[in-house]
């Protein structure tokens, strides 16, 4: 796994670095003319050399063709030779690059093999291995040397596909990356989009909408990385990225059959269930028989391939009468799912070799897909900001008409001109900005960020940037900048701005603007997307234009700069909105629902920490476990509505008696356990006894009504007054609590068991 990493590292840095001079030579050289082939198999010498590559007498038994694939007159043969005389270039490390080969082959330069992939035995034979690309390396004084090709196929395509061509190794993979760049960036947005779908189908009651959309997202984000280039690059299994894309490619009809299933008239979806149910038996049938040997993995996607075709075919006949159903949203995934489909008959064509080989741009649909779900996802949110951008757009049309002056033009000519140098010399400071956001851990962090990074993206502007910090309307003073105007305030209220109503700035697509002591100031909001509050503004970014714009009104200038700065706020408000999406996502892994407290998860791994420190700190380390007695009897009594209530009543009383450096958790059902640092047996002892003693006191309500009091008992283990080890805190403190619950309950023990027990206690 290091080095997996270290290798995604090195890709990503010969991206960046090699872009220059990948440009100059990237395209290579082509191999498309003078090949010739020949049925069969060579017979070898002693030496292993074929005698076909040293035989120059027997040329005429080889036959020209365009390109060494499917040559006619096979009559069932799986073995086949290629030849080429390579042409004269200086290459600097060179190879030659083939897209793929079907299905094994040995490359030889004269007499000596140079390049093998696959096994062949001794009847020139072998297994499928899959379908990577490959780059033959050439040694020197290759130009003008014939170059042999031996193939063996089982599969109904033999030799070479796609393209084959000679160039330099470093160029061939920075060419790799590039063309992989819209698919790996394409699969990862359709993989957002599918953890989002499947994350909402846990939490809403449309669950099998949500599964079939982050299905077919997964499933076309799959099939687009496995095929792309790049993914050798990054893990060279063939054979595994192409029973990745096969699966995903055998379960593309399969979601958007759950899709259909669900919009169409109920007459409609007892054949679309078949159909989808149809294609997942052959999903697991295609692979288990290709994993046991039976068949081979390229005769399940040629099946498949015509197996697509007709459901397609009969989807489309199904669904076309049927569009004015469904609602337009359901319509436009049906219609990206068109531009799928369109894209993989395309594919299918080219692989079949019914149109001339080109690559698919696959990525685009499954692209297309995510973008549909996206913006349906956020469609009332987008009609709004298009009817405020219109407006905003005739505004603009209304002030240039008013400023196309004669006397003024060469004025607008200048200020434009300076407006988009600034432009463009803040697009790398905001790219690096946008950057240290997306690396940031925290909500918090990500502020400071932005709160240094700001002055440098605005100058030379005055400005100042102000965050809220909790849900009142009240903006503080994270940062300020510049020399010129007046001091700005420490906070800013959310509701009655000074000079401006509320509603202007807290419109993301505002240019609000405040004036004080007469100095023009404009306020730009940072709206995030919250999975609770929707649309949100949790910053201001406000900043006085130079002077030539603001004492002369300049319009149309201004308008290319709050432009800059809107999008600029725009961006980080996404890149903020993910870090509190990545913050909630950890929040809730932690935190038990009910009481509030820390959930076992995150006691297992506080628990292995604080053991550590405790030992290279020689500091004491205590655990109390608690658990409520005859709870279960409470539960069935009273219900467990009740039960939810008085655990959340102890969780509270708990957490009112420990200090800030103890952590409460929540181990299981009425089970409880804190972690004190740094706390003595007698310690623990003592805070147990008083927990012990308040818990009895509380009284629990439910419903109005009074169901008493309840009870717990308690057992106590501390390092090193009762062990040797911190890691057997938890067995002694279990113990414990089983001596207390075997001594009648509703007290607080210490171990007297040895350490290496493992006994439990007793459910209440």
């Amino acid at each position: 796994m290091r080095y997996f990493f270290v290798r995604t590292l090195l890709i990503a840095a010969a991206l960046v670095l090699g872009l220059q001079p990948l440009q100059a030579h990237a395209s290579g050289q082509p191999l498309d003319e003078g090949w010739q082939y020949r049925w069969g198999d060579s017979p070898f010498n002693a030496n292993g050399e074929p005698s076909w590559s040293d035989d120059p007498a027997d040329s005429s038994q080889w036959q020209a063709i365009d390109f060494p694939s499917n040559p006619p007159n096979r009559d069932g043969q799986t073995n086949v030779w290629y030849r080429v005389t390579l042409p004269a270039d200086e290459w600097r490390d060179p190879i030659l690059y083939i897209y793929s080969v079907d299905l094994i082959t040995e490359v030889y330069l004269e007499g000596e093999r140079i390049y093998r992939y696959g096994t062949f035995d001794e009847q020139g034979q072998g297994s499928f291995e899959g379908w990577p690309w490959h780059m033959v390396p050439l040694p020197e004084g290759y130009s003008g040397k014939t170059l042999y090709f031996r193939i063996f196929s089982s599969y109904s395509d033999i030799g070479l596909w796609g393209e084959v061509k000679l160039n330099s190794r470093q160029d061939q993979v920075l060419t790799l990356l590039v063309d992989s760049a819209d698919a790996l960036a394409a699969s990862a947005f359709s993989l957002i989009i599918a953890a989002l779908a499947l994350f909402f189908a846990l939490i809403e009651t449309q669950r099998r909408t949500f599964v079939s959309v982050g299905l077919f997202a997964l499933a076309s984000a799959l099939m687009v990385t496995a095929e792309s280039p790049a993914s050798l690059l990054l893990l060279y299994q063939p054979i595994v990225w192409d029973y990745v894309a096969a699966g995903a490619y055998f379960m593309l009809p399969v979601a958007i059959g759950l899709l259909l299933e669900q919009w169409l008239p109920e007459s409609r979806t007892g054949l679309i269930r078949k159909l989808w149910q149809g294609h997942l038996l052959y999903v697991v049938g295609a692979l288990g028989l290709s994993l046991l040997g039976v068949i081979i993995l390229p005769s399940a996607f040629y099946v498949f391939d015509y197996l697509l075709l007709a459901t397609l075919t009969l989807l489309f006949v199904l669904v076309v009468p049927n569009l004015r159903r469904v609602s337009r949203e359901q319509q436009a995934i049906i219609a990206t799912f068109a531009l799928y489909s369109a894209l993989l008959v395309i594919d299918m064509a080219v692989a079949h070799g019914f149109l001339p080989w080109n690559q698919t741009p696959l990525s685009w649909g499954g692209l297309a897909f995510s973008l549909v779900i996206t913006l349906v996802s956020l469609r009332q949110y987008h009609q709004t900001r298009q009817e405020l951008y219109a407006l905003n757009q005739q505004l603009e049309l209304r002030v240039d008409e008013r400023t196309r002056k004669l006397e003024t033009l060469a004025d607008e000519e200048r200020l434009r001109t300076r407006i988009l140098s600034y432009e463009h010399e803040k697009t790398l400071l905001l790219n690096d900005m946008v950057t240290r956001l997306h690396a940031s851990q925290s909500l918090e962090q990500g502020f400071d960020n932005l709160a240094s990074d700001l002055p440098a993206y605005t100058q030379p502007l005055v400005g100042a940037l102000y965050r809220r910090l909790n849900t009142k309307p009240v903006f503080t003073l994270q940062s300020r900048w510049g020399e010129h105007g007046p001091e700005l305030p420490d906070t800013w209220p959310g509701s009655d701005l000074p000079g401006i109503s509320a509603s202007a700035y807290l419109d993301p697509m505002s240019q609000a603007r405040v004036d004080i002591d007469g100095f023009p100031y404009w306020v730009f909001p940072i709206t995030v997307e919250d999975v609770d509050r929707g649309s949100d503004v949790l910053g201001l970014l406000i900043i006085a234009l130079p002077e030539q714009v603001a004492e002369g009104e300049r319009r149309s200038g201004r308008g290319h700069l709050f432009q800059s700065v809107r999008q600029a706020m725009e961006k980080v408000g996404v890149v903020l909105s993910s870090l509190i999406l990545r913050q909630r996502l950890e929040t809730l892994s932690y935190e038990d629902s009910l009481t509030g407290l820390k959930n076992r998860r995150f006691f297992n791994e506080l628990y292995a920490r604080e053991s550590a420190i405790a030992l290279r700190t020689q500091v004491p380390l205590s655990f109390i476990m608690v658990d409520l007695d005859h709870f279960k009897q409470f539960n069935d009594q009273y219900g467990h509505q009740a039960g939810d209530e008085a655990l959340r009543l102890v969780a509270d009383t708990m957490r009112s008696r420990f200090r800030e450096t103890d952590v409460v958790c929540r181990y299981g059902g009425e089970e409880f356990i804190a972690i004190l640092p740094g706390a003595s047996s007698a310690d623990a002892e003592a805070l147990a006894g008083e927990i012990r003693i308040a818990v009895n006191q509380v009284p629990i309500f439910h419903e109005n009504r009074d169901l008493g009091h309840l009870t717990l008992s308690a057992g106590i283990a501390t390092w090193p007054e009762h062990c040797t080890d911190p890691d057997e805190l938890l067995v002694l403190a279990d113990n414990a609590l089983y001596k207390a619950k075997d001594s009648g309950r509703n007290q607080v023990r210490t171990p007297t068991r040895p350490a290496h027990s493992t006994t439990r206690s007793p459910t209440n």
